[in-house]
């Protein structure tokens, strides 16, 4: 499934870039570009961290409410991180 992700990403930066007429993502937006950027530093672990909060879930029998909370605790973080403007 990775590998198709992976796939289906490429294909749709290619679109964006062909509507757009740009060789770089983000390339008529460079404060919104700076923005992710300076993000993604703390958005990527807390991906990750997500990742492996979702497959112990998964693989977990029974009753499993602590890594449900954490789970949680990610999207709230990030949703208030991307909700929170630049200053």
């Amino acid at each position: 499934m990775g590998e198709q992700l992976r796939d289906r990403l490429a294909q749709d930066i290619k679109a964006v870039l062909m509507v757009e007429n740009s060789d770089h993502l983000m390339e008529q937006n460079p404060w919104g570009a700076e923005s992710i950027r300076l993000r993604s530093i703390y958005v990527e672990p807390l991906n990750m961290l997500q990742a492996e909060l979702l497959c112990r879930t998964r693989s977990a029998e029974g009753e499993h409410s602590d890594l449900d909370e954490a789970l949680m605790v990610t999207i709230a973080v990030l949703l208030r991180a991307c909700a929170t403007p630049d200053k």
